[in-house]
């Protein structure tokens, strides 16, 4: 999927609309150029395309012109699908499952190979035993109970994070709303009446509807006050998400750490038990 080449639809059907095409010869005009994978490596599909076909139910010709105009002056594309703050959490996402992963092998050769010799040499000197380590059986399918979340919820924010163009289109679902944080919902929403605005006239009682209307009667430009609008909001988002990303980092990098310590710990105890009893 290409938010640019959704702009740039955008931009060609306005150009042969304000020539005095119709919509449907604009169409024929686009499947006719070989342009419709100039910013893509395909035609338009998913989200962008249900957006862009909603076009299609306006039969006003200014209406048309002035929902394409928005359409091309607000950029999706760099406000969501190449934000640097979403592309810095799916890095952080990815390093914390790489942290994860490698967790799951250290307690797993651990409970294989390192904690029987342990026993054993426990065993024979019962000197180096001590409360925790009859824990380890537990701590281990604790840990990979603990791995195991923390990878879903690596999985679900990534997916998330990366659909969140969609979820500005279509509005977060019920469960969607219950997941992500209230403020977040609140500014999906505001961005959704932002990029709706020239596609639902029927909205004259909405609040935000009529201060567009104001705007436009002071003789204001419409596209650019909408564009900076949705900058400002994308920008609010991005800093609700980007806050709530690092409490939820700070929670699953603590759980891993203090994992790792516990079993540095399980490791380390026994070992020096041993140089004591040796000498």
């Amino acid at each position: 999927m290409s938010w640019k080449q959704f702009h740039f639809k955008c931009r060609y059907f306005l150009q042969k609309i304000n020539e005095d095409s119709t919509l449907q010869q604009a169409n024929q005009s686009f499947e006719n150029s070989d342009l419709d994978t100039l910013y893509s490596d395909k035609k338009l599909t998913g989200i962008q395309k249900e957006l862009f076909d909603k076009i299609f139910t306006l039969s006003s010709i200014k209406d048309i012109q002035r929902t394409l105009q928005i359409f091309s002056s607000i950029d999706l594309a760099a406000n969501l699908s190449s934000s640097d703050v979403y592309k810095n959490i799916i890095n952080k996402l990815t390093y914390l499952e790489a942290i994860t992963v490698v967790f799951v092998v250290f307690i797993t050769i651990y409970k294989l190979f390192v904690y029987p010799a342990f026993s054993d040499l426990i065993t024979q000197y019962p000197s180096l035993s001590y409360p925790s380590f009859d824990l380890i059986p537990s701590m281990w399918v604790l840990g990979l109970t603990v791995s195991t979340l923390t990878l879903m919820f690596t999985f679900s924010y990534r997916k998330y994070v990366k659909s969140i163009d969609t979820l500005i289109v279509r509005l977060p679902s019920k469960v969607m709303k219950f997941l992500i944080p209230k403020k977040a919902v609140n500014e999906i929403i505001k961005l959704n009446k932002i990029i709706t605005t020239p596609l639902e006239k029927n909205r004259v009682d909405d609040d935000f509807n009529k201060k567009i209307t104001a705007l436009v009667e002071m003789g204001l430009d419409e596209s650019f006050e909408l564009s900076s609008l949705f900058i400002h909001h994308s920008e609010k988002l991005e800093f609700i998400i980007w806050q709530h990303a690092k409490r939820m980092f700070t929670f699953m990098y603590t759980l891993v750490t203090l994992g790792i310590a516990f079993y540095i710990i399980q490791i380390y105890d026994p070992i020096f038990k041993l140089g004591a009893i040796v000498e």
